[in-house]
């Protein structure tokens, strides 16, 4: 079956992952530190099946340009400008009234995967988790194989609404974290990790989403770490640390031969590991 991709998703889908995962982690430091580096991951193309109706592949379409304006007009701070949101609900309402209504399944997968990342981005973690599922549900029923990257981000958009759910909590302490709270706020950034490494069955290790994955994951590591390390006596803190950097090393495990995209941020958190590793872990 005849495909017809969306112009220009790609690059404004590598600006969109920027702004989203710095606006997760800026959101989670401390007054006065500096943010790690952040993966730029490469989006993938809706596909729009031939077959779909005309007025559902052009108001998808549609949707892609408002999304493309909110990611322009997006800035990698806490508070999504007013002109991104109001792009961003203009993607969520065409696509609700005039994609999921008349497009065929396929296409809806498209659809669900845009819808789920806008509404992710809106702050609405709640709906953007339920439609990510209804993509993971149409894909598994109807059986499709024309999209396999749109299902990997419904998968992922799930881990993505947690660990941004978590890291609103996190940054909204009064005070350095006590055990009891860094334990469940990486329990939890552990099980989104978990979540968002769910698709990568679906995509071969050089695929730019398979990358985006596990460099949210490495993302998620370092986070993990600095709560573990804002403010808690080190005893407590140290095996805690050494276990994650150890999650870490199951991550780049992942990772294809080089060269593959991003190689070079990989291996900055790669560095950044090994040190903390070495100043935390020896002997352990």
């Amino acid at each position: 079956m005849n495909r017809l991709a969306l112009p220009h998703f790609s690059t404004f889908y590598r600006r969109l992952t920027i702004l989203l995962v710095l606006l997760l982690l800026v959101a989670g430091c401390a007054p006065g530190t500096t943010p790690p580096p952040q993966p730029p991951v490469a989006g993938t193309t809706p596909a729009t099946p031939a077959l779909s109706s005309p007025q559902a592949v052009a108001a998808l379409k549609k949707a892609q340009e408002a999304f493309n304006a909110a990611v322009q007009a997006d800035q990698p701070t806490v508070a999504v400008p007013a002109a991104s949101r109001q792009k961003y609900q203009e993607v969520v309402d065409t696509l609700k009234q005039e994609v999921l209504d008349q497009g065929n399944d396929s296409l809806k997968v498209s659809a669900y995967a845009l819808l789920a990342f806008s509404q992710w981005r809106l702050g609405q973690y709640a709906q953007a988790v339920k439609t990510g599922e209804k993509g993971r549900q149409l894909y598994e029923t109807a059986k499709l194989t024309s999209n396999p990257r749109e299902y990997g981000m419904c998968l992922m958009v799930r881990g993505l609404a947690g660990a941004s759910q978590t890291y609103q909590e996190y940054r909204h302490l009064q005070t350095s974290p006590t055990k009891e709270q860094a334990q469940n706020l990486t329990g939890r950034l552990e099980q989104a990790m978990r979540t968002i490494d769910s698709g990568n069955t679906y995509w071969g290790r050089q695929d730019d989403v398979a990358l985006y994955a596990n460099l949210w994951q490495l993302a998620l590591v370092d986070a993990a770490v600095r709560i573990w390390t804002s403010g808690l006596p080190r005893e407590v803190a140290q095996p805690e640390v050494c276990r994650w950097l150890g999650r870490a090393e199951q991550v780049f495990a992942k990772f294809p031969n080089p060269p593959y995209h991003w190689q070079d941020l990989a291996l900055t958190y790669k560095s950044k590991f090994e040190k903390k590793k070495k100043a935390e872990c020896q002997g352990r």
